[in-house]
């Protein structure tokens, strides 16, 4: 009987927990700022990056100001990746900001390793151009 109603227990607490599927980009929405903007701000807030995504054109500056409570940092999530000039700022004081400009098409994923790891957490990713997420180039349809 308790061996029952443990399992039971089990069963009703893990079906209502959804796995993820694929990388943490998947389903979230795009701020494409292509064609609207040459400065783009993203908020930084306790634990979100907000837009999380946002595309724009080569040559857009993109500002992080840490509208939260606490420090962060904004880092490059791939440390391989070249971003073309240094990229990231170690400590991001509470209202201050960090740019970076980006010239080259491509994808840049950053996460705040202070709130987060590289693939989970406080993540975003900037698309520079007419690149999708996984770095392939996006064909118009005839």
């Amino acid at each position: 009987m308790i061996a029952c109603v443990v399992g039971t227990v089990l069963a009703a607490c893990s079906s209502g927990r959804a796995t993820p599927a694929g990388p943490w980009w998947n389903g979230v929405k795009i701020a494409d700022l292509r064609s609207t903007a040459t400065a783009v701000p993203i908020a930084v807030t306790d634990n979100a990056f907000a837009p999380q995504i946002v595309r724009v054109a080569p040559g857009a500056t993109v500002s992080w100001r840490n509208d939260g409570q606490v420090q962060h940092n904004v880092l490059k999530a791939i440390d391989s990746q070249n971003f073309g000039t240094q990229f990231g700022i170690d400590a991001l004081v509470v209202n201050g900001t960090y740019q970076y400009t980006f010239t080259t098409p491509g994808v840049y994923r950053y996460y705040c390793s202070l709130h987060g790891n590289p693939d989970r957490g406080m993540v975003g990713m900037v698309l520079v151009g007419d690149v999708d997420v996984n770095g392939s180039a996006i064909r118009a349809t005839p």
